[in-house]
């Protein structure tokens, strides 16, 4: 099963392809951590990423003939705030801005019996916010 996903302003889009013996759909958001550390490698300081670990916000329950679903009133968290990523390191090296933190969606389809029969692949999505009078364009 195909899914999409979109950003809105402070939410997310999902739709999909339709999957013929589903009697509803469940949609799941989650959060993916990557678990971001630094280190000295080499003697410099170095981002690490962690394994990404995932949890479950949402689940939402859908008919069969509704093959979309939004989530709005989402922070966007795999950016730091926006003056956090303006400022520069030492020698004027911009700063990583990335937390390790995003969005992901996906979707299962139960028949009528209750048996999940197919279920999409995890699709990071990204959330654009107001910042300072104009959308966030960074992903």
């Amino acid at each position: 099963m195909n899914i999409y996903i979109e950003s809105l302003l402070n939410g997310l889009m999902a739709y999909w392809d339709e999957e013929k013996d589903a009697a509803r759909y469940y949609v799941h958001l989650l959060i993916g951590d990557k678990h971001l550390t630094r280190d000295v490698i080499n003697g410099r300081q170095t981002l690490v990423e962690g394994e990404e670990t995932f949890k479950e916000i949402a689940l939402i329950e859908l008919e069969r003939n509704i093959r979309y679903c939004s989530f709005n009133n989402l922070g966007k968290i795999d950016q730091k705030h926006p003056d956090e990523r303006m400022r520069h390191g030492l020698y004027g090296y911009s700063k990583d801005y990335s937390t390790g933190k995003n969005y992901y969606i996906y979707v299962e389809a139960e028949d009528k019996n209750g048996k999940i029969i197919s279920k999409s692949n995890k699709e990071k999505g990204s959330v654009f916010v107001l910042e300072n009078g104009f959308y966030s364009l960074f992903y």
